[in-house]
């Protein structure tokens, strides 16, 4: 067999240039030098892993001239992005998220039900989101964190929730609470909306009928009343000038207004203190803040409940339900809830000062109280949660019947002044009429 000298002598001699070998990228290329003992088993298999997913490579001149090293994994994380496009509808996560607990049921692997549920789904959205999760839980990386990468279609309390499932081995169990949760939420707000389309229905079709009568009957009975030379006084001189206001600056007052309400919502956001003073305001609105109470109450006694049985402590399950509420009222009271149990005082003075400021009824401090004395506060939450949403769900089917009244008084006040302006203006036009002084 030919030496290595001699076989380089005689290419020389034929003239051909030898291209130099390129090494492959292989776990015994990383061993390191310097006598290192063999990488163990478990290296090896995340070096094939690594190889499998790195990212294809396109072959520029100036890659071909490199070694074809693997990349490293933290290269690789880094690599791996979330495939962003459309908006994700709440519906279609909750749909991803029941499909993903039926196929874990079934036996099937995380990383395989991750797979095939990135080419499901009817909108693009869910399928983009999906597949950037499967592209990083395929990077070595845990479950929860490819979910807290999807932070806009998570909230805080799932996250949370997912990642201590994952340490206690509870994921399916964990999963299934979560989409009984966000199921019973989007009932709910989904018979809140359906509830509210009547009144906000009736109250824009009184608006127009006011703008109409404003902007041309009104306008038509000044003309007439000043060719017949009614002198108009009183009531109805009043109703013009309110109608001719409106007309001219309308316009102007509705900017003003939104600028009013711009301003207070960033006033609010800049002013804890303020937001906090204008949610316990919504409360004390007649029927609607009933409503939103009831709906307040049982959110947090659901997100309560849920975490506390997920095997959450204490501290964690108060932080995660005060930055889950909208209502800062609430959460201010759930933040002096976590205060006195850090400071072990117990629940019995936040709770009083809750029901005092007519955030809790007098039964549900009590019910939460003797859930506190016997050990099964999650127990009570959960039926807490359930009677509140029985509640809510009874207040929203008699929405309807409570709103109408109340519009039909408003627009009956209206037009009872209405007539009240022109009926003296229009009897002045028909004596004249009668007496042929108005030909």
């Amino acid at each position: 067999m030919a030496s290595k000298a001699d076989t380089g002598a005689m290419d020389a001699k034929a003239g051909v240039k030898r291209r130099p070998a390129v090494k492959k990228a292989t776990a015994a290329s990383k061993r390191p030098v310097g006598g290192a003992s063999d990488p163990s088993p478990e290296s090896h298999a995340r070096d094939r892993q690594a190889e499998v997913h790195a990212p294809e490579l396109e072959p520029t001149p100036q890659r071909a001239s490199r070694f074809a090293a693997v990349p490293s994994a933290s290269v690789m994380r880094e690599a791996v992005t979330t495939r962003t496009a459309r908006r994700v509808r709440r519906r279609d996560v909750t749909a991803f998220l029941r499909q993903l607990v039926l196929m874990i049921e079934a036996g099937t692997p995380i990383l395989k039900a991750l797979r095939t549920l990135s080419t499901r789904g009817g909108h693009a959205g869910i399928r983009n989101m999906v597949a950037g999760m499967t592209e990083y839980v395929e990077a070595g990386n845990p479950l929860w964190q490819a979910f807290a990468r999807e932070s806009q279609n998570f909230s805080s309390v799932d996250i949370n929730l997912i990642k201590a499932s994952e340490a206690s081995g509870t994921l399916t169990t964990v999963l299934l609470r979560i989409v009984s949760y966000r199921e019973q939420h989007d009932r709910m707000q989904k018979k809140v909306r359906a509830a509210m389309i009547y009144p906000a229905a009736v109250v824009l079709i009184c608006g127009l009928m006011i703008v109409f009568m404003g902007l041309v009957l009104i306008p038509q009975f000044e003309v007439i009343f000043k060719t017949m030379g009614v002198e108009i006084t009183g009531l109805a001189k009043t109703m013009f000038t309110v109608y001719k206001f409106a007309g001219a600056w309308g316009w102007l007052v509705l900017i003003a207004l939104g600028l009013l309400y711009a301003a207070n919502r960033a006033f609010a956001a800049q002013s804890p203190l303020h937001r906090v003073r204008m949610d316990r305001i919504g409360l004390r609105i007649p029927i609607m803040g009933s409503l939103q109470q009831k709906l307040a109450i049982s959110d947090f006694m659901r997100t309560f409940s849920l975490m506390l049985k997920s095997g959450l402590s204490m501290m964690s399950t108060f932080d995660l339900c005060r930055d889950s509420m909208r209502n800062r009222a609430y959460a201010d009271s759930i933040q002096a809830m976590r205060d006195s149990v850090e400071r072990g005082e117990g629940l019995e003075q936040p709770l009083r000062a809750a029901e005092r400021k007519n955030l809790l009824p007098p039964v549900i401090v009590d019910m939460l109280l003797t859930g506190e004395d016997t050990g099964q506060l999650d127990v009570v939450s959960t039926h807490i949660a359930d009677f509140c949403d029985a509640d809510a769900s009874s207040a929203v089917d008699t929405l309807g019947e409570a709103v109408q009244p109340v519009i039909v008084v408003l627009l009956g006040v209206i037009v009872l002044a209405l007539i009240l302006a022109l009926v003296g203006p229009l009897v002045q036009v028909i004596d004249k009429l009668g007496s042929g002084g108005g030909v």
